[in-house]
């Protein structure tokens, strides 16, 4: 028979045994980002880009991003080469940390959002010029289509391409599928709360229908 003064520690035991378990059973959101303190700094970027490429020839392959947790995943590498040239350099590799580090709600410093919010102005500068509708209007017809403005989508911004045809549509107020020079200027600014890192995606309202008109009774005035 058990004696009653091992209970307490039994139960002790127990709890840092089950405690254990919880520790290593939870999902660990830090888990895909480099190391380093809990906020995310410029060093723990380039720290962790330069572990990941382990050849040391200034790009990440997929056979090097398999070793790295945060990119490991069907179509994750994809996701992050923006370009396309089957690699991810710092760029690349900064914004993919970045938003992941924000989305698992990692503090990051404000140097590492500037770079990355930088790079993207960059990218975006044809849509956000003073003279961009013109420059983009290519006909002269005063208007704009999504095929005019999604062939100005620099190559390497994949997540941009993404970004452009729901800004379109949600710039679009009447539904002609075109923009005026008034509804570019919606679209303009959708483009610019795309290079903050933290933007939601743009979305269309809903067109309002008109209802049809009552037949008034006979002889009412």
């Amino acid at each position: 028979m058990m004696k009653t003064e091992n209970h307490p520690r039994i139960v002790s035991t127990a709890i840092v045994v089950a405690a254990s378990c919880l520790v290593f059973l939870a999902p660990n959101p830090s888990a895909a980002q480099p190391a380093g303190s809990e906020r995310l700094t410029e060093e723990d970027v380039k720290r962790g880009f330069e572990t990941t490429d382990v050849n040391h020839d200034g790009k990440i392959d997929p056979s090097e991003a398999e070793k790295n947790e945060g990119l490991r995943g069907a179509g994750r590498f994809a996701k992050c080469d923006l370009d396309g040239n089957g690699t991810l350099d710092l760029d690349e590799y900064r914004e993919e940390t970045t938003v992941s580090s924000l989305r698992a709600s990692r503090s990051v410093d404000p140097l590492v959002i500037s770079k990355v919010e930088e790079s993207r102005k960059a990218d975006a500068r044809v849509f956000l010029s003073d003279d961009a509708f013109s420059t983009l209007d290519v006909d002269a017809g005063g208007t704009l289509t999504l095929d005019e403005i999604a062939t100005k989508v620099p190559t390497r911004r994949k997540n941009l391409e993404a970004w452009v045809a729901p800004a379109f549509n949600a710039a679009d107020a009447n539904r002609d599928t075109k923009l005026s020079k008034e509804e570019f200027e919606a679209f303009a600014k959708a483009i610019r709360d795309w290079t903050k890192v933290t933007a939601p995606p743009p979305t269309a309202s809903p067109v309002k229908s008109r209802e049809p008109e009552k037949e008034k009774p006979r002889g009412a005035r």
